[in-house]
């Protein structure tokens, strides 16, 4: 991720300075032996030569095969806002990718290419739309529910949104599509973007625009051919007509994106500090349907929202919903968010606190001396696993930042990704020590299911 925040860090001034950083980052965050070609031509750039180096990276640049697939940005006019806020909002020019733009190009490009990333392996195809057959969503669909549409020649799309940091000082809402059906692989492989947008310059009508082109372009491939109208409903001579990707055609499947995102291009009406909470069901901040009273017989798992109930209520106008084929059932949370970054900080502040109430694990005359051993148990942990420990030293006024009565947390914005999986992991290995030393604890009875 350190190396995203370099690429969008420099994206926004090159400078001799910009690439003489991008250089050295390389050398030092990739070993040369896991330096694909290209990049190793990439590092191979005298850093000292400043006088040429601008005109060695764009040699470089333009030499890269990807180039040559990706089509040409394509320019929308937007409202943004001044960073600084000495003039008003005002209308620009900003750019993105179409859908229908970058697969076309794709295909044309390597038909052999296009189907790995978006096909997937032999097999794949048929097996997913089959894993569909019985779901609400496929039934009510307009191009799936029809017994004469050919799947084999129907590949699935997803959309991807999140928010990326530049050094943690500016931030970029970062839009994607890519196929379920791809294999596992980096994300640089299998994500294309359709859009980054400076936070700082963004209003929400420049979200709307934008969203309104991603799903006009989706529109088209749904279709399989290029529309001759653009957004507004005017002629468009775009110099592009026929089919988007030969025989194939492109349906989108679902939107998956933290709960910012989502809230921004779906325009929710739900939402934390609402009394609604939830855009899935009517779990609610108070009465019997509070959110807090979770598990198998909770009583807001009885009181499910319907896919009508949503668009008449559960949000506001807005492009996606207007999609062919839109249902609330292909609305996917971000697994990073919804468990790395949310559920596993809840869980790991409770366990914390229960483990260090005596000094059975961690030697400490006090509760903070104990969770201060902890964390340095877990910082040692995350260097064993190759991963930067940015959070704060464990103690009890930071897990009751409400203070004490209220659930024990620990803040979101200390961890990352990564930082909550080995913090998950750890705790397991902790957890599980402990109640194989205590066979007759309660803890040991919920780790063997309870018998």
């Amino acid at each position: 991720m350190d190396l995203v925040e370099e690429f969008l860090e420099l994206g926004k001034n090159v400078t001799v300075t910009n690439l003489v950083e991008l250089l050295r980052v390389l050398r030092r965050r990739i070993p040369g032996r896991y330096l694909p070609k290209n990049l190793k031509d990439l590092v191979g750039i005298d850093e000292t030569d400043t006088k040429n180096i601008g005109r060695h990276f764009w040699s470089w640049l333009n030499k890269q095969k990807w180039r040559k697939m990706l089509p040409r940005p394509f320019p929308v006019e937007v409202v943004l806002k001044d960073e600084r806020r000495e003039v008003p909002n005002y209308l620009g020019t900003w750019h993105l990718h179409l859908p229908g733009d970058l697969i076309h190009s794709m295909y044309t490009y390597d038909v052999d290419l296009f189907r790995d990333r978006w096909l997937g392996p032999p097999g794949a195809l048929e097996q997913f739309w089959n894993a569909q057959r019985e779901t609400e969503w496929f039934k009510m669909h307009p191009i799936l529910s029809n017994p004469d549409v050919d799947l084999r020649t129907h590949f699935p799309i997803l959309c991807h949104g999140d928010d990326a940091d530049s050094h943690r000082r500016r931030s970029f809402c970062v839009c994607t599509i890519a196929s379920p059906l791809s294999i596992s692989r980096s994300s640089w492989d299998t994500r294309f973007p359709l859009y980054i947008v400076d936070n700082t310059r963004a209003l929400n009508e420049t979200f709307d625009c934008l969203d309104a082109w991603i799903v006009h372009g989706l529109c088209e491939l749904q279709e399989g051919s290029f529309m001759d109208v653009d957004v507004y409903g005017r002629p468009w001579a775009r110099g592009k007509h026929g089919r988007i990707c030969g025989p194939y055609t492109g349906v989108f499947v679902a939107l998956k994106g933290d709960q910012k995102f989502l809230q921004k291009c779906l325009k929710l009406t739900t939402s934390a500090t609402s009394e609604l909470v939830c855009m899935y069901c009517k779990a609610k901040n108070h009465g019997d349907l509070i959110y807090t009273a979770f598990g198998p017989s909770a009583p807001h798992r009885e009181c499910l929202v319907s896919n009508v109930d949503f668009l008449l209520e559960g949000c506001r106008p807005n492009s996606w919903i207007r999609l062919p084929g839109f249902h609330l059932s292909r609305v996917l949370t971000d697994w990073l968010h919804l468990i790395d970054l949310s559920l596993i900080p809840e869980v790991s502040a409770s366990a914390l606190i229960e483990l260090t109430e005596d000094d059975s694990i961690w030697p400490g005359d006090h509760q903070d001396e104990r969770l201060r051993m902890a964390f340095v148990q877990f910082t040692s942990e995350c260097k064993r696993h190759g991963v930067r420990n940015r959070g704060q030293i464990f103690s009890v006024k930071q897990m009751y930042p409400l203070g004490k009565g209220n659930y024990p947390t620990l803040v979101q914005k200390h961890f990352n990704g990564a930082e909550a999986t080995v913090l998950a992991k750890w705790l397991k290995g902790v957890t599980l020590a402990v109640a194989a030393a205590n066979p007759a604890s309660e803890h040991c009875a919920l780790g063997h299911g309870g018998h």
